[in-house]
């Protein structure tokens, strides 16, 4: 009774092998010949002629694994430990690469370690799918693409690793509900994120994109703008791909002030309110609480603030010495000039500077440039925080300093500065004047900087014929134009919006911005947004190469999809 309850066992014991695929092995470590089952031997491929011996051991084993598996069973002998361990093999009839998981253990008899026991299974496809989520994972942190898969109760099932890098958190954060309670502020918030989601897809048709951009909360307190695109898939998951927009969205901010500051320019106002515009205007982007315009005159040597706020103020228009002001240190330098107040007190002690009102913690100055020549300074100032602007902040100063000295020119100068190349040969952008006739009357040396044209070439008729494809595209647009002029006709987005084309032959596009001139003529600042159609392009590809990689393909399919779609950008023939 006994024996054929044993035998019932192992007859249960081969029939649950079978069902798992587990093939049996026993290794002597004496003659290093061993026994295997039909499972194990249909798992390596080994034929009813081969012999199972060191050799054929040796050769099934993957040449960079042999030496992992010797030496794993050499320390199972020493330690008397089981062994539990993955490996690669080469089967013997077709040469496959498959992954092994063993487990096995050493059989001693009198101390003596007499054979290797165990059983192992074909983990190849796990292993393919491990390989191909590391892959789509490495593919997601490279693009900088964050992924996240909420079930119907939103509740997070995946987040990719990238996350940490992207926003601070580590994955197990973020995982359940901890998305929701780590980048909102409270419930109520949260409530409201989710009931915009789900009346999004319960009224729009299946497989709709929702787009959608984001203030994050970062775990080190901090914010990065996040553009989110949404679907939900036939279970009612939630399948979100982020990226990281934060750059872009403080370009635009940029944009913006400038493109305001540059319209203000155009009204008829005061002086004082012009400059106090451009302080609220400038502050959206930077701490402008303690801020002043000085111009300078040459003739006299002297300074004057047509605006100034904060701690020290001065009457309007009161006039000052340059002597051996901060703003006269700026003057003289033509550069930049970035203190704090150690610095400060290091130009004081050299006789490079004297002190004229209170000491500020940070002091940053600018000069406004004309023709190589200053001809005055724009200043913020922070006489708390020794940190408040930082190099950053110094950059982007400049950068709208350069903007700033045009247009506070122009706006003093009015009618004479408008016509003079002084300024516009410093504008980053072509500045072009057309008449009643469709005729180009003016154009700025920065378009041979922008479009490579001088800009001779494209006077009269020159801009239409060599800046479109075609004759008739010539025509459209310059009648589109005459049409503004004469019968203030709205110019259509895709005016706005238009493909130029270059000396060179290539497109760029420009942004058209547009103000009456005098004598019916029409002015034209076109910006150059090449750079921001290509992020946008650039973000496209991401996200189908994002949501492509969540999908069961192979490696080779995933790989030629990468390959056409970042095509679109770069040449992927090599």
């Amino acid at each position: 009774l006994a024996e054929e309850l044993i035998k019932e066992r192992e007859k249960e014991l081969l029939k649950t092998q079978e069902i798992a695929q587990l093939g049996r092995f026993n290794l002597n470590l004496t003659t290093f010949t061993f026994t295997s089952s039909p499972i194990y031997d249909s798992l390596l491929g080994i034929g009813k002629n081969d012999v199972k011996n060191h050799k054929l051991w040796k050769q099934l084993l993957h040449p960079d694994d042999y030496n992992h598996v010797k030496n794993l069973i050499i320390e199972g002998v020493k330690n008397h430990k089981k062994l539990d361990y993955e490996y690669r093999i080469l089967s013997i009839d077709k040469k496959e690469l498959k992954w092994i998981h063993g487990i096995g253990e050493i059989v001693f008899i009198d101390g003596i370690a007499t054979n290797f026991i165990g059983t192992i299974q074909d983990i190849t496809y796990r292993k393919l799918a491990e390989e191909k989520l590391k892959q789509s994972d490495e593919i997601l942190n490279h693009l900088s693409s964050l992924v996240i898969i909420e079930d119907a109760n939103f509740n997070s099932t995946y987040v990719s690793p990238n996350i940490k890098e992207l926003l601070g958190y580590e994955v197990e954060e973020i995982l359940g509900r901890g998305w929701w309670l780590k980048t909102y502020d409270n419930q109520k918030q949260i409530d409201e994120a989710i009931k915009r989601v789900k009346e999004f897809f319960d009224t729009h048709p299946p497989k709709s994109l929702l787009i959608a951009s984001r203030k994050i909360k970062t775990k080190d307190g901090g914010f990065k703008w996040i553009e989110w695109r949404v679907t939900r898939d036939a279970n009612n998951n939630h399948i979100s791909i982020g990226n990281d927009i934060s750059k872009r969205k403080h370009q635009e901010l940029i944009k913006e002030v400038i493109f305001n500051i540059t319209k203000k320019a155009n009204e008829i106002i005061s002086n004082e309110t012009f400059f106090r515009y451009i302080q609220t205007e400038l502050a959206k982007l930077i701490n402008t609480d303690n801020f002043y315009i000085a111009l300078f005159n040459r003739t006299n040597n002297t300074i004057d603030f047509p605006y100034i706020t904060g701690v020290d103020t001065v009457s309007p228009n009161e006039i000052f010495p340059v002597g051996k002001s901060l703003t006269g240190y700026v003057l003289k330098t033509k550069q930049t000039t970035f203190l704090t107040f150690e610095q400060f007190e290091n130009l004081k002690n050299s006789g490079d500077i004297e002190l004229i009102g209170s000491p500020a913690k940070a002091w940053l100055g600018v000069p406004l440039m004309a023709d190589n020549e200053a001809i005055g300074v724009i200043t913020v100032q922070d006489y708390e925080n020794k940190n408040a602007y930082s190099d950053e902040d110094v950059k982007l100063f400049e950068f709208i300093a350069k903007q700033l000295s045009q247009l506070i020119t122009r706006k003093l100068a009015e009618e004479k500065l408008k016509q003079s190349d002084l300024i516009l040969n410093r504008l980053d952008s072509i500045v072009q004047v057309v008449d009643e006739k469709g005729s180009i009357i003016y154009t700025s040396p920065s378009v041979e900087r922008v479009l490579g044209f001088k800009p001779d070439e494209l006077l009269d008729q020159g801009w239409w014929l060599k800046t479109t494809s075609s004759i008739q595209e010539a025509n459209e647009v310059r009648d589109a134009v005459i049409g503004n002029i004469l019968n203030g006709t709205i110019l259509k987005e895709d005016f706005v919006h238009r493909k130029i084309k270059t000396k060179n032959g290539e497109e760029k596009i420009l942004q058209w911005i547009t103000s009456k001139g005098v004598n019916n003529t029409l002015i034209f600042v076109g910006i150059d947004i090449t750079e921001q159609r290509r992020q946008e392009t650039i973000a496209k590809v991401i996200f189908n190469i994002s949501k492509k990689a969540n999908e069961m393909l192979s490696l080779k399919t995933l790989f030629n999809y990468i390959k056409s779609a970042l095509g679109t950008l770069i040449n992927t023939n090599n």
